[in-house]
């Protein structure tokens, strides 16, 4: 039986909105959702890395 991840899954958003191949869906994606409310839209989009690594053992690493 083969894997199956669900669509609706963070790894599955982020694997899909949050690499830089796919910049113009998530901008398109963020257009749409602002459009629907009425909102103005926006003409570009930066991808970060939310995660803070530790510089040291005793570090606690963070997600943003």
């Amino acid at each position: 039986m083969g894997a199956y991840v669900k669509p609706t899954s963070d790894i599955f958003i982020r694997y899909l909105l949050g690499s830089e191949s796919n910049r113009d869906l998530l901008l398109d994606f963020i257009n749409a959702v602002l459009d629907d409310a009425d909102f103005p839209l926006i003409e570009s989009v930066t991808i970060l890395n939310p995660f803070n690594l530790r510089s040291y053992v005793s570090d606690k690493e963070s997600v943003l």
